[in-house]
């Protein structure tokens, strides 16, 4: 009897740490997505001659109609999962770490409330003025190209707002 209360206890305490270890790993596989999706807006930025993304469709060609490189009609992602599509510059591996069946990425900033838990948000704004870090003002940028971006993600508390990053041609 006395070695089934040790083991009820052992669990007790082992069981909660367990799920807020696996939480803490989300988390950082959140950040580690904002920062993959940082370095691929970083290299469309570069392709598209100091100009970003203005939604994650964007192609660079629409973003720089001067562009004579290769691959014209690439874009971050093409649709919100894996696998992104053909044309997209994300690789297959950015997945939700929460929920590997949900979407990985959106445009726009995401609501702990209607999004699902993992996902990465992107917002693009030609507004001189939009605060990169509040977000206040912040004007949505139409497809195209844009002169700054911010990314977020969604952690299980709200919103990792790890990047923000400001350019202009």
């Amino acid at each position: 009897m006395v070695v089934v209360v040790i083991i009820g206890i052992l669990a007790a305490i082992a069981i909660p740490n367990f799920m807020a270890l696996k939480n803490r790993a989300n988390e950082a596989s959140v950040k580690e997505n904002i920062h993959t999706v940082q370095i691929i807006v970083e290299d469309f930025h570069i392709r598209a001659d100091n100009m970003f993304p203005g939604d994650l469709t964007t192609t660079i060609i629409v973003a720089n109609s001067a562009y004579t490189g290769p691959e014209p009609d690439m874009a971050v992602a093409l649709q919100p999962k894996p696998m992104y599509g053909p044309n997209s510059m994300m690789g297959d591996n950015v997945r939700n770490p929460f929920n590997p069946g949900n979407d990985a990425l959106m445009d726009g900033l995401p609501v702990l409330i209607a999004n699902p838990t993992g996902i990465i948000g992107y917002e693009a704004s030609n507004t001189i003025g939009d605060d990169p870090l509040s977000g206040v003002p912040w004007t949505e940028a139409p497809s195209g190209p844009a002169m700054m971006y911010r990314i977020s993600g969604l952690g299980i508390k709200g919103i990792i707002l790890t990047v923000c990053q400001v350019g202009a041609k």
